[in-house]
């Protein structure tokens, strides 16, 4: 596979009060956490899974101070996500788009599994609202 992985979603925050400055520091600090190599049981977990890289996330491009990108892989599926910020007239948007690509049956299950029990939802708004703590 090449190029990035087809649009699944995308979630948006209103950060009241937030500059477009301060949001993407806050963006910018979580991604720095999201590829962090994880330790104790993480770490097994994505040794079960292999993801690349190890924590699951890499940082592959920047734009400041709009967009971080991040990338990463395991057995089920290929994904990035943007993390854009955008200035809006009581603060800043941030958005999270991901994209990914699940192949074959077990990446099928997986998508499946993932969309419909919400569990990507949540983990999407979770991180928005660590963004949002951030700022």
């Amino acid at each position: 596979m090449t190029g990035r992985p087809a649009y699944v979603d995308e979630h948006a925050r209103l950060l009241t009060g937030v500059p477009p400055e301060r949001a993407y520091a806050a963006v910018r600090s979580y991604a720095e956490r999201l590829t962090r190599t994880p330790t104790g049981a993480l770490a097994a977990f994505t040794r079960l899974w292999a993801t690349e890289p190890a924590s699951g996330f890499a940082i592959v491009d920047e734009q400041p101070p709009a967009v971080v990108t991040l990338a990463g892989r395991h057995r089920f599926s290929r994904y990035e996500m943007d993390l854009r910020v955008d200035p809006a007239a009581d603060g800043s948007v941030v958005t999270v788009v991901t994209l990914a690509d699940f192949p074959g049956v077990r990446g099928t299950v997986y998508r499946t599994a993932l969309m419909g029990s919400r569990g990507h939802v949540l983990a999407v708004r979770r991180m928005l609202a660590s963004i949002e703590r951030l700022a």
